[in-house]
């Protein structure tokens, strides 16, 4: 058997009513999304600026003959 959508929001109903405090449960709610978005938001890839030759940072280990 698996849990559906209205068994998880009835487990949720009587979890605030058994604990109350629903308007901080909110905010708490809220700073948690809005902390995840913002790491999302910092763990983009930054643009890397190259000079016209890179060639000369990544050092070969191929040895010209």
């Amino acid at each position: 058997m698996s849990v559906g959508f209205g068994q998880i929001l009835v487990i949720i109903l009587l979890l605030v009513l058994l604990f109350g405090d629903v308007p901080s449960l909110v905010k708490n709610v809220v700073n948690g999304v809005k902390s995840i978005k913002q790491s999302f938001q910092e763990d983009e890839p930054k643009k890397i600026e190259q000079d016209g030759d890179s060639s000369k940072d990544i050092p070969s280990k191929r040895k010209d003959l």
